[in-house]
C-alpha cells in the first residue's frame, strides 16, 4: 500500500527521534509493590524512607514524604521473601524456597552489597520441603563493622520436621554472617526443629519450636561461637491445635510446625485453640533452682522446659471474650515479659511473669485492654542497641505501641489511633501518649496491619498530634511533645497509607498489583460545551501556548521553550478531562482485583475483602473511583465467607447517542470454601457464587445476587435489549471431582442460566437460542465438548440482595434467571497418556472484519475463510508438557519438564459441528504454548530444544472454492459471486466448505520467551494488525503481522512485492522502536488487551501484571486526524499571511496592468 501511494518510510535515525519525542505523550506507567508484609523506617538520613517487603517478593524503598518508589527490586516468584530488617548500614533480606539467600541492599539506591547462599538443613533438603527463615541482628554500638546477622533456617513441612528424630539429619540450621561482608562466621546444625529465633537480654540466642502436638522445643546458643549451651523439649499436650503468630487458622489443626512468640525475657507463648488456654514455656537450667531463665553457661547444661497453661476465660474480661472464641498471639515486640493477644474486636496486653525468674516466669496476667483495635505495632526510640529487628532487645530505650481500629460505614471509615508507652518497671505498665482519628474512604476496609515509627522531635517542635490529638497525663505527661509518631497502615484491601498528625500524608492502591480482569467503558457526556476561554483559562494563555507551538514548529524556540512545549504536550488538560471525546481516546478502564489478605492482628483469620473494582482514566491513569465488592456477608443466606472475583463483563455499554444511560459491569465472584448455613443447621452448602452489578460511572453497587452454583463459563451474548443490557449466559459447573471425571467422562447434565430474566430478554433469547453454541474444555480429561441450547428447565430461584432493586418481585436488574438444558452436539477426546492441553485460543467476538478478500499482485482477489466459531487447541506430550499444563495454560520457562522426543500438537476445531479443520504436529518441540487468533489466521509460540531457541508459527485459512476472480469483477459483481454474498461478516458454520479449505503454514525463530500474546484491534479492521508479544523481560513488542505472513518466500516476485509480501527470513526482527513499553518493564506481565477508538488508525493498548502500562498507538500511523499538538495558530497565521499577500499582489498586478494599458 505504501508503494502504491508513493510514500517512503522514514530513515532509521529519524524514526528513533520521532519515537523519543512521543514517549510519555500518549502513555503512562504505574509501578506497584504488592501487599506490605515487612517495613522498616529510615529517618536518620536526609533521605527519609520506609523500606518494605511485600507478598509479591518485592523489596522497595518508598519516599516517606510522597510515597513514591525510590527504588524497587523484584526477587521473583520462586524466591519467597521470609524476613526483612536493617542490619548495620544495609537492608538485610532472607528469601528462597528450596534454598536460602541472604542479601544486603544499599539503602540509598538499592544496589546489592553482598549475597550469601545458605544450604538447607539436611532434613528439609531430603524431603524436598520448603524452608522457613528468620534472622536477628546483633549490633555493637562501638564497632559497627562487627555487626552480625544470625539466620535461622527450618523446615516448613511436618515431614521435614519429623525427620529431626533421625540423629544423622539436621532439622534446623543457624548461620552467623558478618553484616558488612556477608562472610559466614559460624554455622550450627541442630537435630531438633526450630522455627523462631530471638536474642535474650544477656546476649545468648534462643531458638524456639512448637510442634502440632503442642510440644515446645527450646535451645540456647552462644552468640560468639554458636555452641549449644542448653536444650530441652516438653512432652506433648493432649490438645491438637494451636493458634500462634504463624498459624493460618484457629479452628483446625495446623498441617506442620507452628511458631510461638517469644517475649524479651525468653518466655515462649502460644494459644491452644482447642482448650482455650494460653500456653507459656520457659527453659530452666538445672545448675541452680533460681537461675536466670535461659542463662548462658560455659558448656552444655541439662535443662527442662516448664509449661504453664492458663484459661483465657479466667484471664480476659467477659465483655470482650466469650469462651470458645478464637484468640491469637500478636507477633509484635514488647519490652520485658509483655505480650499482645488478639481476639475479634479487641487486643489485650498481657504479662508472662517476672523478669527472668524461674519461679514466676510464665505466669500470665492481664495488664491492659484495648477494645475496638484490629492492628498493633511497636517502635523503640533510644537505648543501647543489642539486637536488630527494629530495636528488639534494646536496653534503656522507650517502647511505644500503636493501636489502630476502625468504625463507621457508608462512604467513609474512621481509623481510631492510639499510641501508648509501655513501662514494664512501672506499676501502671502502660501510659497513653496519643489519641487520634483519621477518616478514609470506606472501600479501604479496616486496618489489617500497621507499622509504627516513633521518632525524637526537634527542640521547639509542637505536639505529636495537632487538632484532634489528646495527651494523657501521669507517666506519659510531656512525652508526646518529645516524640512524633508515624503509622504505615496496610488496609484490608492491600492499600498502603501513611498517617501522621491526624492526616493521610499519602496512600498507594496496591490492590492494583493483582488485577484479575479488565473492561473498558465510555466516560459520561459533557453536559454543556465549554468555551475556549474556559478550557484554556484565559485568552492570553491560549495564545501563548499556540505561539510556543508555532515557534517550535518553525525551529525558532529556545531550549527552555522547547522543554515547555514538551511539558504542555505530555500534561495536556485535554487528555485528562472526565468526559468522553469525539475520537474515543478518553475512556474508563475498569480493573477488577483479587481479594485482599487477612487481618494480621488476628493471625490472618479475618475473611479479608471480597476484591475491588477500580475505574482508571485512560488519559493519565488516575483513579476516578474505587468500589469494594461484597465479601459474602452482605449476600442473603451466604454468611461471611470469602468471595474471590473470577470474571467481569461489561453488561451494559450504552451507545454514544444515549448519553442519559450509564455503563454497568457485571462481576462474578466465586466462594473459596464451603461453609455451614446458620439457619440450616449442619447442612453444608457445596458451592456458591455471587453476581454483582456495578455502575460504571460512580462505582455504586446496584445489586448483588447469590447463586447456588459455581458457573463454569461466563458468555456475553450479542443480544441487547431495549435498555441496552446485553444477555449473559452462565454455564453451570458440574459437581464431580477430577478423578471421577477421568473415569466416567464429562459430567452430565450441563445447565445454562440466562440473565437478565426479564420478559423482553426471555423472548429475545428464545428467538435466537437455535443460533447459540458453546464449548467446554477440560484439561483434566482432555475432553472438548460442544453444546447447543435445549429446552427450558426452570427459573433461577436464588435470592437477590443489596443495592437498588434487591428484593423486588421482578428480581431487580438481574431478574429471575432462566435455566435451559444443554444438548451435547459433539465431543473430541484427546489421548490423556500422550497429549496434555497447554493452550486454548479463539477469535474475539467483537472484532471487526473489514473485507472478505485479499488483493493479490496479479490484480485478482483471494477469499479469506472468516469464521468466529473456530477454536485453537495446543497440546504437549507428557514428556514435553510443563508441570502446570494439567491445570491449563502455562507461562513457565522454556522446556520446563521437557525431554527429547516430545511434540507440540495443534488443532483447529469447528465449535459448531466439531470438525477438526487442521491438525499439525511439531515433533521435538516443547511447551508452554501461547496463541492468539484473529480474522483467518492464528499465531502461536513454543520452544525448540534442538536449536535452543523459541519459535513462532502461523496458520492461515483460505477459501479455495473461488479462484482467479479479478478485482474489477469482484468490485462490480461482488454481490453476485457465489460465496461472496457477504463481504464483511464471517460465514456460518454450515456454509463453510471445510473440504476445500486451503491452509498456509510457516514458522520463524523468535528471540524471546513469552508470557502472553495478543493482537491490536481497530474500529473497522482496515488498519494493519500488529501482534503484541509480552516478552519474558516484561516488555511489550508490537510486530507487524506482515512479518508473520505465511506467503513469505526467499525471493519474492514483482507481483509478490506489489502485494506487500516481504522476503523470507528464518528469524523475526525485534527493532527497538517496536517496543510499546519503551524503557519500562511491566513487572509480572500477564495480559495485554487492545481496545479500538473511534478513529480507524488508533488503538488503545493496556498491559498489566504487577505494574500497569497504557499507550495509545497507531499500527499504520495516524492517517485520519490531525495531531493534538497541531498548531492551529500557525495554520491561521499562514492563511492570514497568504490572504494578505494575495490581496497585495492582486492590487499591485492591477496597477501594473493599468500602466501597461496606458502605454
Amino acid at each position: 500500500m505504501a508503494r502504491l501511494l508513493g510514500a517512503r518510510p522514514l530513515p532509521p535515525l529519524l524514526r528513533v527521534l520521532v519515537a523519543v519525542m512521543v514517549v510519555g505523550t500518549y502513555d503512562w506507567y504505574q509501578q506497584r509493590i504488592g501487599r506490605a508484609r515487612f517495613a522498616s523506617f529510615l529517618t536518620s538520613s536526609q533521605r527519609k524512607r520506609v523500606l518494605v517487603g511485600t507478598d509479591r517478593n518485592v523489596v522497595a524503598a518508598l519516599n516517606l514524604r510522597t510515597g513514591d518508589i525510590a527504588w524497587r527490586r523484584v526477587l521473583g516468584d520462586a524466591d519467597t521473601l521470609h524476613a526483612l530488617d536493617m542490619g548495620g548500614r544495609y537492608l538485610i533480606t532472607v528469601s528462597g524456597t528450596k534454598m536460602a539467600a541472604v542479601r544486603a541492599w544499599a539503602v540509598p539506591d538499592g544496589a546489592l552489597a553482598w549475597e550469601t547462599a545458605l544450604l538447607l538443613p539436611s532434613a528439609a533438603a531430603s524431603t524436598g520441603g520448603a524452608v522457613t527463615a528468620s534472622f536477628i541482628t546483633i549490633s555493637a554500638p562501638d564497632a559497627p563493622s562487627t555487626d552480625r546477622v544470625v539466620v535461622l533456617l527450618g523446615a516448613a513441612s511436618a515431614a521435614a520436621a519429623a525427620a529431626g528424630s533421625n540423629p544423622a539429619a539436621a532439622a534446623s540450621a543457624v548461620h552467623c554472617l558478618s553484616a558488612a561482608t556477608g562472610e559466614v562466621l559460624w554455622s550450627a546444625a541442630l537435630p531438633t526443629p526450630a522455627h523462631s529465633i530471638s536474642l535474650l537480654p544477656h546476649g545468648s540466642i534462643l531458638l524456639t519450636a512448637l510442634s502440632p502436638d503442642l510440644s515446645f522445643s527450646l535451645t540456647t546458643l552462644d552468640a560468639a561461637s554458636g555452641k549449644v549451651t542448653a536444650s530441652a523439649s516438653s512432652p506433648p499436650s493432649s490438645s491438637s491445635s494451636v493458634s500462634s503468630s504463624s498459624s493460618s487458622s484457629s479452628s483446625a489443626p495446623i498441617p506442620g510446625p507452628a511458631a510461638a512468640y517469644v517475649t524479651a525475657t525468653g518466655t515462649a507463648v502460644a494459644v491452644d485453640s482447642v482448650s482455650g488456654n494460653v500456653l507459656t514455656a520457659v527453659l530452666v537450667t538445672s545448675a541452680t533452682a533460681d537461675a536466670t531463665v535461659g542463662a548462658t553457661v560455659g558448656a552444655t547444661t541439662d535443662a527442662t522446659v516448664h509449661v504453664r497453661s492458663t484459661p483465657l476465660a479466667s484471664l480476659l474480661p467477659k465483655e470482650h471474650y466469650q469462651s470458645g472464641s478464637s484468640a491469637t498471639v500478636v507477633p509484635e515486640k514488647a519490652p520485658g515479659s509483655f505480650v499482645w493477644l488478639s481476639v475479634p474486636g479487641a487486643v489485650f496486653l498481657l504479662s508472662a511473669g517476672g523478669a527472668g525468674q524461674a519461679e514466676s516466669a510464665g505466669q500470665m496476667s492481664l495488664v491492659d485492654s484495648f477494645p475496638g483495635v484490629s492492628a498493633v505495632s511497636a517502635s523503640v526510640v533510644g537505648g543501647a542497641a543489642g539486637a536488630g529487628g527494629g530495636g528488639e532487645g534494646r536496653e534503656g530505650g522507650e517502647y511505644h505501641s500503636g493501636l489502630v481500629g476502625s468504625q463507621g460505614g457508608g462512604d467513609s471509615l474512621k481509623f481510631n489511633i492510639k499510641v501508648h508507652q509501655l513501662l514494664p518497671s512501672s506499676s501502671s505498665s502502660s501510659a497513653s501518649l496519643l489519641s487520634d482519628s483519621v477518616t478514609v474512604p470506606s472501600h479501604r476496609g479496616p486496618p489489617a496491619q500497621v507499622f509504627l515509627n516513633a521518632y525524637a522531635r526537634a527542640a521547639g517542635a509542637g505536639g505529636a498530634g495537632r487538632g484532634k490529638s489528646e495527651r494523657a497525663g501521669g507517666a506519659g505527661e510531656g512525652k508526646a511533645s518529645a516524640f512524633g509518631f508515624r503509622l504505615l497502615v496496610v488496609g484490608e484491601d492491600d492499600s498502603l497509607s501513611l498517617l501522621q498528625q491526624g492526616e493521610v500524608v499519602w496512600e498507594r492502591e496496591e490492590a492494583l498489583a493483582s488485577v484479575v480482569a479488565v473492561s473498558v467503558a465510555e466516560l459520561p457526556e459533557e453536559e454543556e460545551e465549554l468555551s475556549v476561554a474556559a478550557v484554556e483559562h484565559d485568552l492570553y494563555e491560549w495564545a501563548h501556548t499556540h505561539l510556543l507551538r508555532a515557534k517550535a514548529s518553525l525551529n525558532l524556540a529556545s531550549a527552555d521553550e522547547q522543554a515547555l512545549v514538551h511539558r504542555l504536550r505530555t500534561a495536556s488538560p485535554e487528555k485528562v478531562r472526565p468526559f468522553r471525546d469525539r475520537n474515543g481516546f478518553r475512556r474508563i478502564l475498569l480493573l477488577l482485583t483479587a481479594p485482599g489478605g487477612g487481618n494480621r492482628a488476628s493471625g490472618g483469620n479475618s475473611r479479608g475483602s471480597g476484591g475491588k473494582l477500580f475505574a482508571l482514566h485512560s488519559g493519565d491513569g488516575r483513579v476516578l473511583w474505587a468500589a469494594a465488592l461484597p465479601s459474602g456477608g452482605s449476600a442473603v443466606g451466604l454468611g461471611a465467607s470469602v468471595f474471590s472475583p473470577e470474571a467481569m463483563v461489561l453488561w451494559r455499554d450504552p451507545h454514544r447517542m444515549s448519553p442519559d444511560q450509564t455503563p454497568e459491569a457485571l462481576v462474578l465472584q466465586i466462594r473459596q470454601q464451603a461453609q455451614k448455613q446458620q439457619e440450616g443447621g449442619d447442612k453444608e452448602v457445596a458451592h456458591a457464587a455471587l453476581v454483582t452489578v456495578v455502575n460504571g460511572h460512580t462505582g455504586d453497587v446496584l445489586e448483588s445476587k447469590g447463586l447456588p452454583f459455581v458457573p463454569r463459563l461466563v458468555v456475553p451474548l450479542p443480544l441487547v435489549g431495549k435498555d441496552e443490557r446485553r444477555l449473559v449466559m452462565l454455564v453451570e459447573k458440574g459437581e464431580k471431582e477430577a478423578e471421577d471425571r477421568k473415569e466416567r467422562g464429562w459430567y452430565q447434565p450441563v445447565h445454562v442460566h440466562v440473565f437478565p430474566g426479564t420478559e423482553e430478554a426471555r423472548g429475545l433469547f428464545e428467538g435466537h437460542k437455535k443460533e447459540v453454541f458453546f464449548y467446554l474444555v477440560d484439561a483434566v480429561t482432555g475432553a472438548v465438548e460442544g453444546y447447543s441450547i435445549g429446552e427450558r428447565v426452570e427459573e433461577e430461584g436464588s435470592s437477590g440482595s443489596g443495592g437498588s432493586g434487591g428484593g423486588r418481585d421482578d428480581g431487580g436488574r438481574l431478574g429471575r434467571g432462566v435455566v435451559y438444558g444443554a444438548v451435547l452436539v459433539w465431543r473430541v477426546v484427546l489421548p490423556a497418556d500422550s497429549e496434555v492441553i497447554s493452550a486454548v485460543a479463539a477469535p474475539k467476538r467483537e472484532e471487526s472484519q473489514n473485507t472478505q478478500v485479499r488483493v493479490l499482485g496479479d490484480r485478482s482477489v483471494q477469499f479469506k475463510l472468516l469464521s468466529k466459531n473456530l477454536l485453537f487447541l495446543a497440546t504437549t506430550t507428557p514428556a514435553a508438557a510443563p508441570a502446570s499444563a494439567a491445570g491449563g495454560t502455562g507461562t513457565g520457562g522454556a522446556g520446563e519438564g521437557g525431554e527429547e522426543g516430545g511434540a507440540v500438537v495443534v488443532y483447529l476445531i469447528d465449535t459448531v459441528g466439531g470438525a477438526v479443520v487442521e491438525r499439525v504436529v511439531h515433533k521435538g518441540m516443547q511447551g508452554p504454548v501461547l496463541a492468539v487468533m484473529a480474522e483467518n489466521w492464528v499465531v502461536y509460540h513454543y520452544f525448540n530444544p534442538a536449536a535452543s531457541r523459541h519459535e513462532v508459527s502461523t496458520i492461515e485459512l483460505l477459501d479455495s472454492s473461488l479462484k482467479d476472480v479479478p478485482v474489477i469483477e469482484y468490485l462490480k459483481y461482488g454481490l453476485s459471486i457465489p460465496g461472496a454474498s457477504n463481504l464483511t461478516a464471517p460465514l456460518s458454520a454450515e456454509e463453510i466448505p471445510w473440504e476445500r479449505v486451503k491452509r498456509l503454514r510457516q514458522s520463524y525463530y523468535f528471540p524471546y520467551a513469552l508470557k502472553c500474546i495478543s493482537v491490536t484491534s481497530t474500529l473497522a479492521g482496515i488498519t494493519n494488525k500488529h501482534v503484541l508479544f509480552g516478552t519474558a523481560l516484561d516488555q511489550v513488542l508490537a510486530l507487524d503481522r506482515r512479518f508473520l505472513d505465511p506467503r513469505r518466500v526467499p525471493e519474492p516476485s514483482q507481483q509478490d512485492k506489489e502485494a506487500g509480501i516481504m522476503p523470507y527470513s528464518d528469524s523475526l526482527p525485534a527493532p527497538g522502536q517496536a517496543y510499546l513499553t519503551h524503557r519500562y518493564r511491566v513487572e509480572g506481565l500477564k495480559h495485554i488487551i487492545s481496545v479500538p477508538t473511534r478513529l480507524e488508525s488508533t488503538t488503545l493498548v493496556l498491559s498489566y501484571g504487577m505494574d500497569v502500562f497504557f499507550v495509545r498507538t497507531a499500527p499504520s500511523r495516524v492517517f485520519d486526524s490531525l495531531g493534538e499538538d497541531f498548531s492551529f495558530a500557525l495554520l491561521l497565521g499562514t492563511i492570514a499571511v497568504l490572504s494578505i499577500a494575495i490581496l497585495v499582489t492582486f492590487g499591485l498586478s492591477r496597477k501594473q496592468e493599468l500602466k501597461q494599458r496606458w502605454k
